[in-house]
Formats: structure tokens, C-alpha cells, sequence
């Protein structure tokens, strides 16, 4: 009776550590998006700092991959394009090597997500060579869960972002409004989207609702870079309409 109760009492341990583990690895990742997507206001230090920390946290590659992609996307703002690159590559090949063993819907995002912000980092050539490929990995997330709102973000983008004539603003617009009400979001997938979806109505010269998505985004991580310097694109070419207590940013 004994060994029945230790052997119980052993189980509801590890069950509640695992529980405590995984979500303590959550609370890491969300303190790593606040600072990279924050990133004005966060140094360098605070960044890698909690780079480090939360890997140890981290209980699978994949994981440990998202901690890379987000240290990249950091250092790109900061311009620091080698570094970023370097980031990005091992969030790569991390993932890619899940997805060779064992393919998740969650490394296929990781993958396609460091893929294509290394085409913005890595040399001209690189870009040529890898960038079509980018929809195609996160197609293959979506299609292992529908609900993946990180990939359909990717997806989206290379209609919104890609140069002229081969961007078509309106088919990524439908892709995101769609996912807004069927899709599983972080706060870092909001924040992807409100930027997104103001990006799409910048380009289509319409600024008031631009602004409304913009403000929504800003609500999420008010000191990002790229955010501020779209919010003051919107406001230059539409002046009074625009809100400009939330822009702050000087280059």
C-alpha cells in the first residue's frame, strides 16, 4: 500500500513540475517578445540576458528556435544585419532538423519565419534563391493546423510586402481579416497583424484606417521601431487625422 501511495504521490509531482515548467517557458517567451518587439527601449544586455535564461527553460528545439528567430528579429532593427543573419540561420537549421525526424505545424512556422527574414538580411543572391520558398513551408504549417496564425501571417505577407507588380495587397488583406476570426494568436501574432493590415491601408492611401489598426498595434508593444516609423509615414501624408501622441520616435 505503501509503494502504491509513494508511486501516486510521485506522478502528481512530476505532473505538476511539468506543468510549472511549461509554463514558466510561456511567461519567458512572452518577457522575450516585450523586449525584442519593445526594442527602442531595450538594450542589447537585456535582451541577451533574457535570451539565455529562457533557453534553459526551453524543453524542445523548436522552442529554443523561436528564442533565436526572436534574437534575430532584434537585431535587425538594430540593423546589425550579420548578426541577425547568424540568429535566423540557427533557428533554421534547429527547425529543420524537427522537420526532418518529426514535422510539427509549430517548426514549420518557426522555419518559414526565419527564412524569410533572413532573405532581408543575407546577400542579394540568397534572397533570389530562397525567398519563393517561404510560402511554401508555411502552407505546409497550415496544413498540419489550420488554426497556425504565425504562418498564415507569412503566407499573407508575401502578397502584402513583395514589390511591385508581384504584391497584391488586397488577397493578404482578405488572408489576415480571415484568420483574425478563425486562428489561435499570441500577442506577437496580434501585433504582426494590426502592423500588417495598417501596412496594406498606408498603401492604399487609406489613412484614417490605417491609424485604427496602427493604434492597435501600439497598444500591444508601444516602442517599436518599425511601428513608429509607419505611424509617422501615415501621419505626413495625412496630417491632423492621425493621432500623433503615439508617435514619439525620432531616427
Amino acid at each position: 500500500m505503501m509503494k502504491i501511495k509513494n508511486f501516486v504521490t510521485t506522478i502528481i509531482v512530476l505532473l505538476t513540475s511539468c506543468a510549472m515548467f511549461a509554463q514558466t517557458f510561456s511567461s519567458k517567451l512572452d518577457a522575450m517578445r516585450n523586449l525584442v518587439f519593445n526594442d527602442i527601449t531595450s538594450t542589447e544586455e537585456q535582451v541577451l540576458n533574457c535570451y539565455h535564461e529562457s533557453y534553459t527553460f526551453a524543453s524542445t528545439e523548436v522552442e529554443k528556435a523561436h528564442l533565436d528567430y526572436l534574437t534575430g528579429i532584434y537585431y535587425q532593427a538594430k540593423n546589425n544585419k550579420a548578426t541577425a543573419g547568424k540568429y535566423f540561420t540557427m533557428a533554421m537549421e534547429k527547425t529543420n532538423a524537427v522537420i526532418k525526424s518529426a514535422p510539427t505545424a509549430y517548426a514549420y512556422e518557426i522555419y518559414s519565419k526565419a527564412l524569410s527574414q533572413n532573405c532581408t538580411v543575407q546577400s542579394t543572391g540568397y534572397m533570389l534563391s530562397n525567398a519563393t520558398k517561404v510560402p511554401g513551408v508555411s502552407k505546409k504549417a497550415i496544413k498540419l493546423d489550420s488554426t497556425n496564425a504565425g504562418a498564415t501571417h507569412i503566407l499573407a505577407s508575401f502578397s502584402i510586402y513583395a514589390p511591385a507588380p508581384f504584391c497584391n495587397w488586397n488577397k493578404g488583406q482578405k488572408m489576415l481579416l480571415n484568420a483574425l476570426n478563425t486562428a489561435k494568436f499570441s500577442k506577437e501574432d496580434y501585433f504582426n497583424y494590426y502592423c500588417s493590415l495598417g501596412y496594406v491601408e498606408i498603401k492604399k492611401k487609406n489613412f484614417a484606417a490605417a491609424d485604427q489598426w496602427m493604434a492597435k498595434a501600439a497598444a500591444i508593444y508601444p516602442n517599436n521601431k518599425a511601428l513608429k516609423q509607419q505611424m509617422s509615414y501615415s501621419i505626413k501624408n495625412y496630417g491632423e487625422d492621425i493621432d500623433t501622441s503615439k508617435v514619439d520616435y525620432k531616427e
